[in-house]
């Protein structure tokens, strides 16, 4: 019981977290501060914060291409992002999940594919906006806030961008972000 009541306080700190970015992001209150990060480490650096949960899930996990040696960025608002992004993969993967990070024209390009069912397209518009979910349940297995996907739009819109779901060469999910070098 004792397990189950910090599971559910953890989950909760990681609502709260995402609803104050959301919220700060939203309302314009946060600055945005690019830096220039090298990308290879930060990729790597994202990519493992996340790797026990693929490894939990039974996910492998890699890192496609990484074409570019630095990118600008707010590198905590845009690893949240990324992270968001992973998870959501992760989630609904059956065996893999592949990031990349290429540049495109004046800006930059990550693609996050996986293996799972995919978005139907009818709601690939909806799973971005706040506190909306595609499926009705709340298991541990699909569970989630709404917030995650609607806190990646928000980043990349912040960062002169958008993000899109299209489908994967594998017949799961391609989220696709896209930012401005500025």
């Amino acid at each position: 019981l004792i397990t189950d009541m910090y599971a559910d306080l953890g989950e909760l700190e990681e609502m709260v977290s995402e609803l104050l970015t959301y919220a700060s992001l939203e309302r314009g209150a946060t600055v945005i501060s690019r830096e220039d990060i090298q990308a290879q480490s930060w990729l790597d650096s994202v990519v493992g914060s996340v790797a026990l949960e693929a490894e939990a899930a039974g996910v492998q996990l890699s890192i496609g291409a990484c074409q570019v040696e630095w990118v600008r960025i707010e590198p905590r608002f845009m690893a949240r992002a990324l992270i968001n992004l992973l998870r959501n993969a992760i989630r609904y993967a059956e065996r893999r999940v592949e990031v990349s990070l290429v540049r495109l024209g004046d800006g930059y390009e990550v693609l996050v594919n996986d293996d799972g069912p995919g978005v139907p397209l009818a709601g690939r518009e909806k799973i971005f906006e706040p506190f909306s979910r595609l499926d009705a349940s709340r298991d541990r297995r699909t569970g989630g806030f709404g917030l995650g996907l609607a806190l990646v739009r928000r980043v990349s819109q912040s960062h002169g961008g958008e993000v899109e779901v299209l489908d994967s060469l594998w017949g799961g999910a391609s989220f696709r972000m896209t930012w401005l070098h500025q």
